[in-house]
């Protein structure tokens, strides 16, 4: 007799830890990809820029702005006016864009 409940004993612990435990934690997930927020309707704000905003006589050969978000710009998405002849590389490194003229 006690080998039978012994047996009976181990065959529900099995099946317990085994097969319904897993059922339920399994059965608890949700499975959904993030929404990922609102959508961003602000533009980037300038928080510095070298040279300073209205600088006039700028002789130097590199311009950088900082501003206080994060982007990515995709390639020939910035227009510089008066057009430069040879165009500018342009660096992008978190929130930091560098222009070298």
């Amino acid at each position: 007799m006690k080998w039978t409940w012994y047996l009976f004993k181990n065959i529900y612990c099995f099946i317990y830890v085994y097969i319904l435990i897993p059922i339920f934690l399994v059965g608890c997930a949700n499975i959904v990809a993030p929404s990922g927020g609102d959508k961003d309707i602000s533009p980037p704000k300038i928080i510095s820029a070298n040279p300073p905003s209205k600088s006039i006589n700028f002789n130097g050969k590199k311009i950088i702005l900082v501003f206080d978000e994060y982007f990515k710009l995709k390639k020939n998405n910035i227009n510089l006016s008066p057009i430069c002849e040879p165009p500018p590389k342009i660096n992008i490194k978190g929130k930091t864009i560098e222009i070298n003229i």
